[in-house]
């Protein structure tokens, strides 16, 4: 998102105050409009002057000569220069050094985190089980492997491995368990369903926690079992393994005995010990009727009568 800055009370400066509401309007307007350009370094060029605000050349001219004339904008080759403009504001340079910078960011994380494009999208090779024997397995750490051979997983001769699949295969598994379950219960399709960032994330945390994929599988069946979560649409995957409190919570049969307040029963009444019930009541009541009844005459008057 971009944003543009302008102080709250500029409009107050004297600069401002001397070029008019108008101009004033158009000069923020005209801000807004070179940030979200992010290529020109405060230029207004002549050729945009009227698409500002919509109030074409002619009008946009004289906001912007009276703009000049306060000294808010200065007249350049091109256009009309913003004055100050790359005090508070990038300008073209500095956007393309964040930029690269995000990108040189975004290159180191995934080189870290070994992601790409196809595990993003939920679809994952499969990870190589190839069988050694016991000496080997113990004289080689698994780790160094793996560094040498991505999706390489030891198991020894005879044996399976520790949880059966890979944390990534893990989450995919997961995912798909849900977007099954979601859709047989809200009547959607899973093709709709992503594997977006988020969830990931959270499946991702869960398992690090310790909990295998059919515990996981497990407590979304127990989600989706608690009628207030299908009733309020509250059935996400990320809400399903938000922590280990919401993993327990559906792990013990859905929702963790949850009662929605709408599904509570009501507390009884009890009347305070001076209220004034029975035959007394009843005849308070009558009472009241009859004071209340007549042709629109107030009750104080016919009380007094």
């Amino acid at each position: 998102m971009i944003f543009a800055k302008l102080d709250v009370c500029f409009w107050r400066h004297k600069k401002f105050m001397r070029a008019g509401a108008a101009a004033c309007g158009y000069y923020a307007a005209a801000l807004t409009y070179l940030r979200e350009d992010e290529t020109t370094d405060g230029v207004l060029e002549d050729d945009v002057l009227g698409q500002v605000l919509g109030v074409g050349t002619r009008t946009a001219r004289k906001h912007c000569e009276r703009l000049e004339a306060v000294g808010l904008f200065t007249r350049v080759a091109r256009g009309y220069a913003l004055n100050g403009y790359a005090d508070k504001n990038e300008t073209k340079e500095q956007i393309d050094s964040r930029r690269e910078a995000t990108r040189a960011k975004l290159a180191t994380w995934r080189k870290r985190n070994q992601v790409t494009n196809r595990n993003v999208t939920g679809v994952e090779a499969a990870p190589v089980t190839v069988p050694v024997t016991s000496s080997e397995s113990e004289s080689e750490s698994e780790s160094d492997q793996n560094k040498q051979t991505p999706n390489l997983r030891l198991v020894p001769t005879g044996g399976t491995a520790d949880s059966g699949e890979s944390a990534s295969v893990g989450v995919t598994r997961v995912f798909q368990h849900w977007a099954k379950a979601r859709a047989q219960v809200t009547g959607c399709t899973v093709a709709s369903l992503k594997l977006t960032a988020e969830r990931r994330r959270k499946v991702q945390a869960r398992l690090r926690d310790g909990y295998t994929a059919d515990q996981l599988c497990q407590a979304i069946d127990g989600m989706m079992a608690t009628p207030f979560n299908v009733e309020k649409g509250f059935n996400d995957l990320e809400l399903a393994c938000r922590d280990a409190s919401h993993v327990d919570r559906y792990l013990q049969g859905g929702g963790g005995g949850h009662v929605p307040r709408s599904h509570r029963p009501a507390k009884p009444v009890e009347a305070p010990p001076d209220a004034v019930t029975g035959p007394e009541a009843d005849a308070n009541i009558e009472r009241l009727k009859q004071l209340l009844s007549g042709a629109g005459v107030p009750p104080w008057e016919r009380a007094g009568e």
